[in-house]
C-alpha cells in the first residue's frame, strides 16, 4: 500500500457569517466556501458515519484556536466528557482524504467494525472494538486514523437542535 500525502488541513473561507438551514443552504449562494476539518476516531462505535457527498448535521469539536492548524472544526465523538464543548452544524461533505489509504467515498461507523470506502470502491474493515485500528488485510499496520474532510456549505452554530 503506498503512501499517499496528506493535504494540509486548512480553512480556505467562512461563508460570511450566514446562518444556512437544510432548506436555503444551497441556494443562498454560499456555494465554494470549502472548510476542512478533522475525523479522528474513538472507536467502539462513537463515531459519525460520514459520506461523500452527505448534506447532514454534524457534531463538531470547535478546535483550540492557539494550535498551529488551520483547521477549526473536529468531528465529535463520545470519546470526550460530556462537558466538553460541542456544536452542530449543516454541512456537506465534499471530499474525505486518509494519508495512507488516499481519497475515500465514506466511513462507517455505525458497526464494532468500521469501514472506509476508498474512491475506488475498494473497502478497508478495521477493528473498532477489541483491537481498534487493525485492518484486517493490511501487511503492515496502519497507525494514524485521522481523515481530513472538505466541508462545503458549513453553517454557523446551530440553536435549534431537539
Amino acid at each position: 500500500m503506498a503512501a499517499v500525502a496528506s493535504v494540509r488541513c486548512r480553512i480556505r473561507s467562512f461563508n460570511n457569517g450566514h446562518r444556512m438551514t437544510e432548506e436555503n443552504s444551497l441556494s443562498d449562494g454560499n456555494h465554494g466556501h470549502d472548510v476542512w476539518a478533522i475525523w479522528k476516531p474513538g472507536w467502539h462505535r462513537l463515531d459519525q458515519s460520514i459520506e461523500v457527498g452527505q448534506l447532514a448535521r454534524f457534531w463538531f469539536f470547535p478546535l483550540d484556536e492557539s494550535r498551529d492548524l488551520e483547521c477549526r472544526l473536529r468531528f465529535f465523538n463520545t470519546t470526550s466528557s460530556v462537558e466538553t464543548p460541542s456544536e452542530v452544524r449543516l454541512a456537506r461533505i465534499v471530499a474525505i482524504r486518509h494519508p495512507e489509504l488516499g481519497a475515500l467515498s465514506r466511513i462507517d461507523a455505525d458497526w464494532l467494525d468500521y469501514t472506509f470506502v476508498g474512491a475506488d470502491g475498494t473497502e478497508y474493515l478495521v477493528n473498532a472494538d477489541e483491537e481498534p485500528g487493525t485492518l484486517y488485510t493490511a501487511l503492515e499496520p496502519i497507525k494514524n486514523w485521522e481523515c481530513e474532510v472538505l466541508l462545503r456549505d458549513v453553517s454557523e452554530p446551530l440553536s435549534d437542535i431537539v
